[in-house]
């Protein structure tokens, strides 16, 4: 969620009100997304089946997406059933009904997870359908799409697509008489030393407690190890993903660089520290006592809860000149089972779903993958925080997405964090980590092929 829920609904009702071309020309799209192109014969007598990752509550706007389709087919609609869940409980389900043999028609799931399912064949190539269609691509981020690609070949279109940058306490920052972050990714300075810096004129202590705290870290690949290896100018793997890189010294340097903000530099919590004080959100968004985190920028309406002033700002780059401005991330994709058998039901489904007026639709819910849309979404309510908006779409185009090989998921969930767990934990070096971790991840590289 992202704007207010008045604003949502009361730009929603006017999204709905509007005719397909004067939306279009609102969100300030300029492409056809292929709408025009001769449509294949739609058949009114089969039912698609859907998984979806969408709350509970926005699934209202999502009946509005499936009723404008319906009223869009001459001669009728299929018949459409969705479950709805979690992104991993859409990917046990889709697994688990591709293994019985009665797949759904069309399933969300973010890159790793899809990566898996189309390393096995098991995800519709879209190529053909988009040569066909003439669909054009040029109103998504250009990062977008790719997340899903694999041996040449296309396989999803986002339904959401949000990137992680930094949120600052601009209160915090005043009283420190700190300055502020820049917010644009060529802005010189802003390194690791400076961050750093930074960091520590915001921690305060009193005797052995911490009473604030300069920043908040996060573990995960997004926002975590994968932010700070890359902005380093370091990698997890090869190109070709035939070895891990974790061992090399950019990498080593990012980990080691993220073990000392919490053990040696102490101005960010431990993991039980942070536990402890019910987790980043309270800290930095209820207490206020934190002065930066990176966050998915698609989090914006939680941090409106704060009640002290915020901003967006430009994540950190790594020292030198191997440092890299970039943000992680990567969002969602609509995919389509190679063995349903609705597949032209499908495709028509979910150009419909990745439309401009659609997505409009959804973007309480999903961060917008494309360009006007988002620049549609980020004007409304300019009286409320954040004032750098602009932090949010750059970040788009910065983004460094998930490895793109199928094993990965696997990979990261079976050998990389619980051998990094020894690193936040303070047990072991980066140094040592690595020296136990990338054995392991070669192995599976091996095994996988």
């Amino acid at each position: 969620m992202i704007v207010s829920r008045r604003s949502l609904l009361s730009s929603l009702r006017l999204a709905a009100a509007l005719p397909v071309p004067a939306l279009v020309v609102a969100c300030g799209a300029q492409p056809s997304t292929g709408d025009a192109a001769k449509p294949v014969a739609v058949r009114p007598d089969v039912t698609l089946q859907m998984l979806l990752d969408l709350g509970a509550p926005y699934q209202p706007q999502f009946e509005n997406v499936l009723s404008r389709w319906r009223q869009s087919i001459p001669g009728g609609a299929p018949k459409v059933e969705y479950t709805i869940g979690a992104v991993g409980v859409v990917h046990e389900k889709t697994n688990a009904q591709l293994a019985a043999g009665n797949p759904p028609d069309l399933f969300q799931q973010e890159a790793g997870g899809a990566i898996g399912f189309i390393g096995k064949n098991q995800v519709l190539p879209l190529d053909t359908l988009m040569k066909r269609d003439k669909y054009d691509l040029s109103d998504f981020f250009e990062r977008s799409y790719p997340q899903y690609e694999w041996k040449g070949k296309k396989h999803g279109i986002s339904k959401g697509m949000s990137n992680q940058s930094l949120y600052i306490n601009q209160t915090l920052f005043e009283q420190a008489g700190a300055a502020m972050p820049p917010v644009k990714s060529t802005d010189p300075g802003w390194d690791f030393d400076t961050f750093v810096r930074t960091a520590e004129r915001l921690t305060k202590r009193s005797g052995s407690d911490t009473t604030q705290w300069g920043f908040v870290l996060g573990r995960g690949l997004r926002g975590g190890f994968g932010q700070w290896i890359r902005a380093n100018g370091g990698d997890i793997f090869d190109k070709d993903f035939t070895k891990c890189t974790l061992n090399e010294a950019r990498a080593v340097e990012a980990l080691q660089f993220m073990q000392d903000l919490m053990y040696k530099f102490r101005v960010a919590p431990t993991p039980r520290e942070e536990m402890a004080a019910g987790g980043p959100n309270p800290l930095f968004i209820n207490q206020g006592i934190v002065g930066m985190r990176i966050d998915p920028v698609s989090t914006l309406s939680n941090h409106r809860a704060a009640t002290f002033q915020w901003d967006l700002a430009v994540n950190p780059k790594g020292n030198g000149s191997a440092g890299k401005r970039v943000t992680t991330g990567g969002g969602q994709a609509w995919l389509i089972p190679a063995a349903s058998k609705n597949q032209e039901e499908a495709w028509a489904f979910m150009k419909h779903a990745v439309s401009p007026e659609s997505v409009k639709e959804m973007s309480g819910t999903w961060y917008p993958p494309r360009k006007s849309v988002l620049e549609w979404l980020l004007a409304q309510d300019p009286q409320l925080a954040p004032k750098s908006r602009a932090v949010g779409i750059e970040g788009q185009g910065t983004m460094a997405y998930d490895p793109i090989f199928p094993a990965y998921s696997d990979i990261q969930a079976q050998i990389i964090m619980p051998e990094l767990a020894t690193l936040w934990e303070n047990q072991k070096t980066a140094a040592q980590v690595v020296e136990s971790l990338v054995p392991k991840v070669n192995a599976a590289l091996k095994a996988a092929g």
